[in-house]
């Protein structure tokens, strides 16, 4: 995974992040829509917050810098997830 550079913290942290825990990915000829909303538990109400259209080359190296950050948190859920069950 490759650190990001100084000038690409500085615009991902210039603005404000839109909250979602929903979100829906669509092929297409130019590549992967990925749309986000968010909803409330028990409803079937979503509200869009955005959505990209990737190249496909672009959303294969997002899925890999999402892999690499994920995978360790993932891991050390599980872990913790695992010894609660032991107690």
């Amino acid at each position: 995974m490759l650190k990001p550079t100084k000038s690409e913290m500085d615009a991902m942290m210039s603005g404000s992040a839109i909250y979602a825990n929903r979100f829906v990915a669509l092929t297409t000829p130019s590549g992967v829509r990925v749309a986000f909303m968010e909803t409330a538990p028990d409803s079937d109400e979503f509200l869009f917050r955005s959505a990209v259209l990737l190249s496909y080359q672009d959303a294969i190296e997002l899925r890999n810098l999402l892999s690499g950050i994920v995978e360790p948190v993932e891991k050390q859920l599980s872990t913790v997830s695992s010894k609660s069950r032991l107690e």
